[in-house]
């Protein structure tokens, strides 16, 4: 709509715009790693013991660290390559580098952010596995989970070991 009532193309705004996506992924990433709020399937995983179950989270963040470890490692060689062949966005013309320089730093971050939550789950800190939660819904339909929720129909059960 724009392009007809000002004569101007502003196809630029999507190269920026996917940058945009790129940045608010990886930073939205790093907050639900950090606060241990990721998407994740705990179906299986809820019914191990505790001792169990963390060695199954500590092994899923080793996986996971070393995705990030390789997306931040192929990042840079992506920054450098486009820093030496000066290499210039389509849409703007600005060096393709300050797009690119993004992803390891924000790689980097993550994998900080996991290695955090490696050494909490391994302290025992307010972060580790807590008690099992019973939950029973009004129509008597129950359901347990690692994590505690904050309900009137929850109860905290101790951990077995």
């Amino acid at each position: 709509m724009v392009r007809y009532f000002t004569d101007e193309s502003f196809a630029f705004t999507e190269e920026f715009s996917v940058f945009l996506m790129v940045v608010l992924a990886f930073a939205g990433a790093s907050a639900a790693f950090v606060r241990n709020s990721h998407i994740r399937v705990t179906f299986f995983v809820e019914k191990l013991a505790p001792r169990r179950a963390l060695a199954v989270e500590l092994a899923v963040i080793a996986v996971t660290i070393a995705l990030f470890a390789a997306i931040g490692g192929y990042g840079v060689r992506l920054a450098m390559d486009d820093l030496r062949f000066e290499t210039t966005s389509p849409g703007i013309g600005v060096p393709q580098w300050l797009y690119s320089i993004w992803l390891p730093l924000l790689s980097a971050v993550i994998v900080m952010r996991l290695a955090g939550r490696v050494a909490r789950l391994l302290i025992g800190g307010a972060w580790a596995w807590p008690a099992r939660a019973r939950c029973c819904w009004p129509q008597g339909s129950c359901f347990s989970s690692w994590r505690v929720r904050r309900s009137p129909w929850c109860s905290v059960q101790p951990a077995r070991s």
